[in-house]
């Protein structure tokens, strides 16, 4: 994933094989950006800590740019709002 939060050609995403991960909603999102999917073993306990870890590092730091995108947009909207109300 680059600064834009977008995926570089054929990027892959490795899970573990929680229902989630087997979805059909899960393989369309995989579908759509293009990236190929990869699981580990099944009943293999250590690869799935491995991944779960490196999931919520990407988690925090993806919450965070989108957090520091949203909060100046929402200020914008709010003084808009405002704005309108107190003008009509």
């Amino acid at each position: 994933m680059d600064q834009f939060l977008t995926f570089r050609p054929n990027s892959a995403i490795h899970s573990d094989n929680g229902a989630e991960f087997k979805s059909y909603e899960y393989k369309l999102l995989a579908m759509m950006f293009d990236l190929k999917l990869s699981m580990s073993r099944i009943d293999k306990s250590t690869n799935s800590s491995y991944i779960k870890g490196f999931w919520n590092s990407v988690e925090r730091e993806v919450i965070k740019k989108i957090i520091n995108i949203i909060q100046p947009v929402n200020i914008i909207y709010i003084y808009i709002k405002n704005f309108i109300i107190i003008n009509n």
